[in-house]
């Protein structure tokens, strides 16, 4: 609706009451001290972006006009006015933890206290100019001790152990929300889990919600998705083996993998890392998976096998990234080393009918 009559800005009834209701609600559910801010006259609602013709417009302005006027006070100017606001019959349903804070714990509250009402707003506000402080103090702290790269965080060891712990809690917090997109199911206890491995040994992990993943390695904290290794800048292969389509696409981990059949005629360049192979002894049922302990191959022009930890050791391979490295088998046998080696025994030869290129784009 917004859209369609060309503004930004939404305008919500939200009153006194109802931040005084989400206060008390956060409480109840364990909130920090963001949580006792309450609700803000104005913020950002990032919905709706996505449009029919793809394109990312601005988000729209959230605004509470009504935020310093208690529900009754807003009900008795609907009256005086002759207004009949809507009603939304789900408010009085005890199925809601919310209408159960309006209808019963507020109303014993405010007979202990008849000032409860002001003395919540004042301990909100509070809250609110102690988080503003907060996250300046913790947008100095990120310039200096955090490096975002395109598919994990590294945080600076010394500096975030140096750092109060308020700080090092919104720092995991924002690397959080900067791998998950948000910080919803990131608890108390994987914030403290995260600043106990920055005091543990090198090597450690810690996993968090949303499948990211904390590592210590030396004077560095490495954040990143699971089956992602920070350290090679690639994706871990899959310890099963992934089925290729033969002809046709398959994604496995960090990569888009193309299998096409011809006579080898018309076996023309493509980006990515490609490589041919006799389509009758390869067959057509290949799979990509991560290295095995004990693993050998027939490494091109070789007259017998090899150990495939040599292979990767030859072909400069760092050891951090072998696990990243695909392995194309037939069966039992490995068939490619992505990047390295093809195997003697299905190579492409002179009597060869039908040729099968795989390419192995990065994704």
């Amino acid at each position: 609706v917004a859209r369609s009559v060309g503004t930004a800005y939404i305008a919500t009834g939200h009153s006194r009451d109802d931040s005084i209701e989400t206060v008390l609600l956060n409480v109840i559910r364990g909130a920090g001290i963001h949580g006792l801010r309450g609700l803000g006259p104005s913020t950002l609602l990032p919905l709706g972006l996505e449009c029919k013709d793809d394109t990312v417009r601005d988000p729209f302005r959230l605004v509470r006009p009504l935020l310093v006027l208690s529900r009754r006070e807003t009900e008795e100017y609907c009256v005086a006015l002759g207004l009949e606001p809507r009603e939304d019959l789900s408010n009085l349903s005890p199925d809601f933890l919310r209408n159960r804070v309006r209808h019963e714990l507020l109303p014993l509250v405010r007979q202990m206290n008849q000032q409860f009402d002001d003395a919540l707003l004042r301990l909100s506000a509070a809250a609110r100019q102690d988080d503003d402080f907060l996250e300046r103090e913790a947008d100095t702290a990120w310039r200096r001790l955090v490096t975002v790269a395109p598919s994990h965080v590294c945080l600076d060891v010394p500096a975030f152990r140096s750092v109060a712990p308020a700080l090092q809690a919104r720092l995991v917090q924002r690397v959080f929300a900067a791998l998950a997109g948000d910080t919803r199911d990131l608890t108390a206890a994987h914030i403290c889990a995260v600043q106990s491995l920055a005091f543990a040994q090198g090597g450690k992990v810690v996993r968090v919600a949303r499948d990211i993943v904390w590592r210590r390695e030396g004077d560095r904290l490495l954040a990143f998705l699971e089956g992602f290794d920070p350290s090679a800048g690639r994706f871990l292969m899959p310890d099963e083996p992934v089925p290729l389509n033969i002809p046709g696409e398959t994604w496995v981990p960090g990569w888009r993998v193309a299998a096409v059949i011809g006579d080898g005629t018309d076996m023309s360049s493509s980006p990515g890392v490609a490589a041919v192979f006799d389509a009758d002894r390869v067959g057509r049922k290949l799979t990509v998976r991560r290295r095995r302990r004990g693993d050998r191959m027939q490494p091109l022009g070789m007259g017998g096998t090899k150990k495939l930890q040599d292979v990767l050791v030859d072909c400069k391979v760092p050891a951090v990234a072998r696990d990243t490295v695909p392995i194309v088998c037939s069966g039992d046998d490995i068939v490619w080393v992505v990047g390295c080696r093809i195997d003697e025994r299905f190579k492409v030869l002179p009597s060869t009918r039908s040729v099968l290129r795989l390419t192995f784009v990065p994704a």
